[in-house]
């Protein structure tokens, strides 16, 4: 199986697709190199007149070329040696005003250099002028929807709301459906369910993914994003969630190769990452929950002295006022039993109480349990 392509760049950066949909004029056509339109554009520059043809080329350019102006540059350059040139300079594209030859269109395509078809009457100048500021509009557009995306999804997190409550979260922000793989168990959301044939494919594929891993910088707040290829046109881009240096699973959103954009690019390594705070919040309560527990049982085993107060406060923590008295009898606490004797059930009085009330009684009445003056009456 293929490896998975390289990793695009944590920021949020504008590819070939989305200019060509979102600033290219309206009849532009892809005629060769659709395998390179993940490509990040970061600049757009036209052919020029004279020698060098471009300005000087650092990687990452759209480049527009009129092919009346080739003659000028050379008389022996064609489009296609153009095309040719062009591969090993990293740039993300060409457009060419009017007809594209069948031989760079052959070119492009052995090389996967996206090459559009401009309308012959398009002025070049606009379209670079379009080009520019569409690049500079839709890097903010997708810098403040990723914040406002890791956000929610943080917060979550942070609040212990569980990992099912982010990827339904993931699932309602993007559209798409999600795959959670962790330890030995693979979660789903979206419509319908993971079909036997997609869940063996990613099966398969998880050692290419994790060879992949070693090759790339490993970073738990922008980890790496591949575009994994699956069954019948459909794609998955999937990013690993990392804690603690150690790879604790993969988050995966689910699509049409054609469906899934930078911002789903940018949704899934947010989310991996709400993965991670999520499992390191959870790991943290769970190793505090057990270390009170045997803390809370040495003291009150091993009975140390001085120790009984910081055992007392640990109980009451957990939840449990070993100070408060209880009267075995009523089964309530003994500050809480005054208001039930009130009234025709009110509770017997101690032991005690009832001897000396008994005591009292007598010495009114005498040994024959009469009243005392009809006693003193008999003996006058």
């Amino acid at each position: 199986m293929a490896s998975p392509k390289s990793a695009a760049p944590p920021h949020p950066h504008v590819t070939v697709d989305d200019v060509w949909r979102g600033a290219l004029p309206k009849d532009t056509e892809l005629v060769a190199g659709g395998a390179g339109s993940r490509r990040e554009v970061v600049w757009c520059t036209s052919l020029r007149a004279r020698p060098p043809a471009f300005t000087p080329l650092r990687g990452g350019e759209l480049l527009l070329i009129n092919p009346q102006v080739l003659t000028a540059v050379d008389t022996r350059l064609t489009l296609a040696r153009l095309v040719e040139s062009l591969v090993g300079q990293a740039v993300a594209g060409a457009a060419v005003l009017g007809r594209v030859s069948p031989e760079a269109r052959r070119v492009a395509e052995a090389h996967g250099l996206p090459l559009f078809s401009l309308p012959a009457t398009t002025p070049l100048d606009q379209v670079e002028q379009s080009v520019l500021r569409y690049i500079v509009d839709r890097r903010a557009e997708l810098h403040e929807r990723a914040q406002d995306l890791h956000r929610q999804l943080s917060e979550l997190a942070l609040a212990g709301r569980g990992l099912p409550a982010l990827l339904a979260r993931l699932h309602e922000l993007t559209g798409v459906p999600v795959l959670l793989e962790r330890d030995s168990t693979v979660d789903y959301v979206g419509s319908g369910r993971l079909s036997e044939s997609t869940s063996a494919a990613i099966a398969a594929e998880r050692p290419a993914l994790e060879e992949w891993l070693r090759e790339v910088p490993l970073s738990a707040f922008d980890p790496p994003v591949a575009v994994r290829p699956l069954l019948d046109g459909q794609a998955r881009l999937v990013a690993p969630i990392l804690v603690q240096g150690s790879i604790a699973g993969f988050l995966s959103l689910l699509g049409s190769d054609g469906e899934l954009g930078e911002m789903h690019r940018l949704a899934v390594g947010r989310a991996a990452h709400a993965c991670a705070i999520e499992l390191v919040r959870a790991r943290a309560a769970h190793d505090a929950r057990d270390a009170v527990d045997e803390e809370l049982l040495d003291v009150l085993t091993a009975g140390r002295p001085g120790s009984h107060q910081a055992a007392r406060d640990r109980a009451k923590r957990k939840g449990f006022d070993v100070t408060r008295r209880f009267d075995p009898g009523a089964g309530q606490p003994g500050g809480e039993t005054g208001d039930r004797t009130e009234g025709p059930h009110r509770a017997a009085p101690p032991c005690g109480a009832r001897r000396r009330r008994a005591g009292r009684t007598r010495l009114r009445r005498g040994p024959d349990g009469n009243g005392g003056d009809r006693q003193r009456g008999s003996r006058g």
